[in-house]
């Protein structure tokens, strides 16, 4: 049986294989890979969190906590397009959705910036921490809107498979900047 770390090793050794990128198809796991693993081996979602990091090696705890925002942010706006472009129905749970999912956007890129700004900013941990919960709950509010009725059709699925992604990665970003809090509580600066 494969322990928790093994088993992402396995999976971002697959990943790597896969990537149609030659450069990191042929690179063998490395140093990074295993900090990559460590890292996101707590994490809610560990293989969509290891999958965030295919490109890239965070070197410190913000570095990870502005990548899996980022990542998040980036989902939460696809589904919103998505959702302002697709052939969905024009029903009272998708304007909600829209209006949930643009919420979500906001929220995320107020702490996408934080995270960016000067250490002052990076700081207040607790703001952004409540901003990434904030628009998880946007997100999951929007899922519960689509509910089984509105959800019949594969346009609907696709919508709900977005979302649910965003939420996931939401979810990682919020364990990431909750280690960068707890870190910061502790007297380490990273």
């Amino acid at each position: 049986m494969l322990s928790g770390a093994e088993n992402l090793l396995a999976i971002l050794i697959v990943l790597a294989c896969a990537s149609p990128y030659p450069s990191h198809a042929a690179a063998a796991p490395s140093r990074s890979s295993s900090i990559v693993l460590s890292a996101c081996a707590r994490a809610r979602y560990p293989s969509l969190c290891v999958r965030t990091f295919i490109l890239t090696t965070p070197s410190s705890d913000v570095d990870f906590a502005r990548a899996t925002t980022a990542s998040a942010l980036s989902s939460a706006r696809h589904s919103a397009a998505f959702l302002r472009r697709g052939p969905l129905p024009a029903s009272a749970a998708f304007r909600d959705c829209a209006r949930l999912l643009l919420h979500s956007v906001d929220q995320l890129d107020r702490v996408s910036r934080q995270l960016t700004g000067d250490k002052a900013a990076q700081r207040r941990l607790g703001d952004a921490q409540t901003w990434v919960s904030a628009a998880m709950t946007d997100q999951d509010m929007c899922l519960q809107e689509l509910g089984p009725e509105e959800g019949a059709g594969s346009a609907s699925k696709d919508l709900s498979a977005r979302v649910t992604t965003a939420w996931q990665l939401a979810s990682n970003a919020l364990y990431f900047i909750t280690q960068l809090s707890d870190s910061r509580g502790r007297g380490r600066n990273n």
